[in-house]
């Protein structure tokens, strides 16, 4: 009898730390499965973590499409997992462009990325289907001034300035007073302005400090990061939903643990069912705080796993077994059964990852590498 052949995950972007969280959350579960990795950068650890790894140009080199197509049709994957919000961009009007890779790409509609990637339209469309999204001004560049000092007045200070499209922390700026508006008259690029939720109650020191001389290193506390996730079948049913209370540190996760708040999970299902009913499919998350007045607003939709990926696994939700068993039913991947509670909660270091010099540079000079 011939030998089976392995189920074959393609991971875009594996070098970022979605990449280490897919990897991570499928550690000791790899049986069966063979693991391809594209990276832009040949120095990164994850890169050999994978079986075979090719090196890519960025995603928005013309030359990526290319490289990329002759990788997929060389190697011809099962399943294409997006390790960045861009690569899902891709991955949907890929799909959309090519019907018969439409099995591969576990996604829904491009529409729908294009809205969960940009802050304005989310908010456009939370408002058109009554999601409670946080209040938010677009900065472009004919915006009216009466309208903004009405928006702050409502709003009141601190005030969040963000870039339209975006991830994580990038680009995000605090403002803490009026005077601090005149400078959005010179800004070069479309902004969003949104309250600052939840901010921590000694916020003016950390302005203060900051006023009287630039620290060396810099950030300002974010102990109450919420966020929603679930996974919709192909056939649009919703997986298990799964909430989460997380503490950052200089803009990235460290300590996570559940949050069984049904006011929160309410807003994340009633989301993620807006957005199956617009054609979603595949990973849903969101992010959320509570207002003044102690309610839930989401700040940031998301068409796709993220990093805190493989902490939800260990705190009772394995969303990858979940993906792949509505997704790939003949795969019969070893799903973990979920758990209604969690029995403690999960901190995250750094942690050393060896590379030798000599993977390094195969990598580099024969653009892929293979364990």
């Amino acid at each position: 009898m011939p030998e089976k052949k392995p189920f074959s995950i393609l991971l875009t972007s594996m070098g970022s730390l979605l990449g280490q969280n897919m990897l991570d959350t499928l550690e000791g579960r790899r049986d069966g499965l063979r693991i391809i990795g594209l990276n832009s950068v040949a120095e990164n650890p994850r890169n050999f973590r994978a079986d075979l790894t090719y090196l890519v140009p960025v995603l928005q080199d013309p030359a990526f499409f290319d490289h990329f197509m002759q990788i997929f049709e060389f190697e011809s994957p099962d399943l294409i997992l997006a390790g960045r919000d861009d690569d899902v961009l891709f991955l949907t009007r890929l799909k959309e462009a090519r019907a018969d890779l439409a099995d591969k790409i576990p996604y829904g509609t491009s529409a729908c990325v294009e809205i969960m990637q940009s802050k304005l339209k989310s908010f456009q469309f939370s408002q058109l289907y009554s999601l409670d999204f946080v209040p938010s001004f677009s900065l472009e560049p004919d915006f009216s001034w009466s309208a903004l000092e009405k928006f702050v007045e409502t709003e009141g200070f601190p005030l969040i300035l963000k870039p339209l499209e975006g991830f994580g922390s990038h680009g995000v700026y605090i403002i803490t007073e009026q005077t601090q508006l005149q400078v959005l008259k010179q800004a070069q690029e479309p902004l969003l302005l949104q309250p600052y939720l939840d901010p921590p109650a000694d916020l003016s020191d950390f302005v203060s400090a900051y006023q009287w001389a630039m620290p060396l290193f810099f950030q300002i506390p974010d102990e109450n990061q919420y966020a929603y996730q679930t996974v919709i079948s192909p056939a649009g049913e919703l997986g298990p939903e799964f909430a989460i209370r997380a503490q950052m540190v200089l803009g990235r996760v460290e300590k996570i643990e559940r949050c069984l708040d049904n006011s929160l999970l309410s807003l994340g299902r009633k989301s993620a069912q807006v957005f199956r009913d617009q054609g979603w499919r595949g990973s849903f998350n969101l992010q959320a705080k509570q207002d003044k007045e102690g309610k839930w607003k989401v700040f940031e939709f998301s068409p796709r796993m993220t990093g805190s990926l493989s902490a939800r696994r260990l705190l009772g939700f394995d969303e990858m077994g979940c993906l792949l068993q509505f997704f790939y039913p003949e795969l019969e991947f070893q799903a973990e059964s979920f758990q209604a509670q969690s029995q403690g909660l999960v901190m995250r270091s750094l942690t050393d990852g060896y590379i030798a010099y000599q993977d390094v540079e195969r990598l580099r000079t024969e653009k892929k590498w293979r364990k």
